[in-house]
């Protein structure tokens, strides 16, 4: 990575199209090194995404709370009530962390389909290369039912990273990560989330990182603010 790093990095600032990227790098989409090239740049240590696994139990519980709770938007209600009835009924070893992403994304009302895109598990790659859905900022599509462990490929500006199907707790983090190592600003329809993951799941602030913000002090999204608050307040309430 010493040796290769500094070469990636001034063809990615140049802002050459992703498919001039992967042509010169083609291990880049690959994702151990896609995380590697993630970490060098964050100056963060790869076992960052430990100390988040052990809070999703109690993530979870907090949005199952939240969707237990009366909403005065019941379109928002139901769509929480959905997801957790879905995690209920398929229990695998991603679905406690879809779970929490889902709830979080509805009560931020922010749009699932910028995220994930979902296709018949008989489309092929190519099929899905093409398709109108696909958008330019990264995105997972996902091959099937996204609670069946389905295959999964990101996608960054319309581009396959890599042609090996992922696992969906795998595509989430390829996913964030292309956003940091690809130099592209988060849309303003994820910010919620996708600053969750940034601050959460790999603890990487505004300050002191090796990256430009993403977003602008005053785009920071408020509706995350208020919900890890109230995470907060969860937290507090049932371990005191």
């Amino acid at each position: 990575m010493n040796t290769t790093y500094a070469a990636q990095r001034q063809i990615i600032l140049n802002a050459d199209p992703i498919d001039t990227i992967l042509s010169e790098w083609p291990f880049l989409g690959k994702e151990l090194y896609l995380k590697k090239h993630f970490y060098h740049l964050t100056n963060i240590e790869d076992t960052v995404i430990n100390h988040f696994k052990t809070k999703i139990p109690t993530m979870l519980k907090f949005v199952q709370a939240e969707a237990e709770r009366k909403r005065k938007d019941i379109n928002q209600q139901t769509r929480l009530m959905d997801i957790i009835k879905n995690h209920s009924n398929n229990k695998n070893n991603y679905s406690d962390l879809l779970a929490v992403l889902l709830c979080y994304m509805a009560i931020m009302k922010e749009n699932v389909e910028l995220m994930f895109i979902i296709f018949e598990d008989t489309c092929s790659l190519d099929e899905v290369q093409s398709d109108d859905k696909i958008i330019s900022t990264p995105v997972i599509a996902c091959l099937g039912d996204i609670w069946s462990n389905p295959k999964c490929f990101v996608f960054v500006d319309k581009q396959c990273l890599w042609r090996e199907p992922l696992a969906v707790d795998v595509a989430i983090i390829i996913m964030f990560v292309s956003f940091y190592v690809f130099n592209i600003q988060y849309p303003k329809e994820l910010a919620g989330i996708l600053q969750f993951l940034q601050s959460s799941m790999f603890g990487i602030n505004d300050e002191g990182n090796k990256v430009k913000k993403k977003t602008s002090a005053e785009k920071f999204v408020s509706k995350l603010l208020k919900l890890m608050k109230d995470y907060d307040s969860y937290v507090k309430k049932w371990t005191c």
